[in-house]
């Protein structure tokens, strides 16, 4: 006879599909890629002995994501479309795993409402939307939320099994991205002062050895080959840091993400005042505040990093949070259809801004293809699309790509447009916002 658990079970199955689903769609629906996404195609396109060197130069982030990426690759044909479509679905396949495994050890932990609660709460809003992007944020969010429910379990048996996850799932996230590792070292700290025997000290100073050690090497070459970094925000302002902490809420339409702040805040405040979980889930709350406080500090006294998608990694730590919290409040029958009526609200605003940036980019298309080029029509091009006009800090990387293929991209108030040969249709472009490109300059000069 089917139980509770089961039905529960089953409906967590199904919005694990929908949300699969839902993101493959988004994903293959538009080939339209950034200049930080460049960033990534351009280094996998590299032989893999090759992709060392401009990694080690960049330094933004550590190898682990485009190393892996490199090899998923190689199932897909090497052409631009193939190549984006794989490198999309990497991405999302980290979404749907923390949204599966996260789930599932939940519920082995706490209960399938817990888990429900957890599949509900990642479901519909930026986790989804921002799966598409070819960059490491989606594997740091998965692995930083591996290591946290690592380290619940850790906590329920400290045995040398779950010791030796926790560390894996650690250095793995360190290795993926800085951020997620700023995530997973406040467990390790937590684990530090909360030990009340010398044998758990013990304990933690011989994995944290270990972990310490296997991280060792990225650390001798970030010293041994300082990058100069530039700064990502003009200045610190309140609005900057309110979007800060705001990002993970946006819906694409303002109403609902207001909706879906008060909803979360109103299950603080219940977790706070009843949760049996109280502390172990303020704490996962906390995280992404952590990691935001790290990026403020470091934009006060060194270089302005007050980006949005740099807590991503702490947002997954969010929401198990939030599922280990809410699972023991005695409203919690009302959180998943509210929950729910908002994923359900956010997955159309996503799917019409995906729909308006297709848009943008057939329109590109469709009007620049056969466009005359007078202002530089002395270099031997015959449009736009077979002229290439790039900012000079990104010469460097486009003069030394092997392959020759290229990638197309909008970024502040330059524009970049790429030929292939030859050229096919669908040629992958960049669609930065639909107002961008109905702005766009025929003549090749700077908006």
């Amino acid at each position: 006879m089917r139980t509770k658990a089961d039905e529960k079970r089953l409906i967590r199955y199904g919005l694990n599909l929908v949300a699969a689903v839902f993101m493959f769609a988004i994903a293959f629906r538009n080939y339209s890629i950034w200049d930080d996404e460049v960033f990534s195609l351009n280094l996998v396109d590299r032989p893999i002995g090759e992709m060392w060197a401009p990694i080690v130069k960049d330094l933004v982030h550590p190898p682990l994501y485009y190393y892996a990426l490199k090899l998923f690759l190689f199932l897909f044909p090497n052409d631009h479309l193939n190549m984006i479509a794989g490198a999309k679905l990497f991405s999302v396949i980290w979404v749907v795993i923390l949204m599966t495994a996260g789930s599932w050890l939940l519920e082995r932990q706490r209960g399938a409402d817990a888990a429900l609660l957890f599949t509900v709460f990642l479901f519909g809003h930026t986790a989804i939307g921002y799966s598409v992007e070819i960059r490491m944020y989606s594997m740091a969010m998965c692995l930083a939320g591996l290591t946290c429910l690592s380290a619940m379990r850790l906590e329920e048996e400290a045995g040398t099994k779950n010791w030796l996850l926790f560390s894996a799932c650690s250095l793995l996230a360190a290795y993926t991205n800085y951020f997620a590792l700023f995530s997973v070292s406040f467990f390790w700290l937590r684990r530090l002062v909360r030990f009340r025997k010398p044998e758990e000290m013990r304990e933690w100073l011989k994995y944290a050895g270990l972990t310490a050690a296997g991280y060792l090497p990225w650390v001798i070459t970030v010293l041994n080959h300082p990058s100069p970094i530039s700064d990502y925000a003009a200045e610190m302002t309140p609005s900057r840091i309110l979007a800060l902490f705001s990002f993970p809420f946006s819906c694409h339409n303002l109403p609902v993400s207001v909706i879906l702040i008060v909803c979360s805040a109103a299950v603080i405040l219940g977790i706070i005042r009843s949760s049996r979980m109280k502390e172990f889930a303020l704490f996962c709350i906390l995280n992404p505040a952590g990691i935001g406080l790290i990026c403020i500090v470091s934009s006060i006294l060194f270089r302005k990093f007050v980006i949005g998608r740099y807590l991503l990694p702490g947002w997954g730590v969010f929401w198990i949070g939030m599922a280990v919290g809410a699972d023991s409040l005695k409203w919690k029958k009302w959180i998943l259809p509210v929950f729910a009526a908002i994923d359900c609200l956010a997955l159309v605003f996503i799917f019409q801004t995906e729909q308006n940036d297709r848009i943008a980019m057939n329109r590109l298309l469709e009007t620049f293809r056969n466009e005359p080029l007078p202002v530089f029509a002395d270099q031997g091009a015959k449009t736009i699309l077979d002229y290439v006009f790039y900012h000079p800090s990104y010469a460097e990387s486009i003069e030394n790509n092997p392959s020759g293929r290229y990638y197309a991209f909008f970024w502040s108030d330059e524009w970049l447009l790429v030929g292939d040969k030859p050229m096919a249709d669908e040629f992958p472009l960049s669609t930065g916002s639909l107002q961008v490109f109905q702005d766009l300059p025929v003549s090749g000069e700077g908006s």
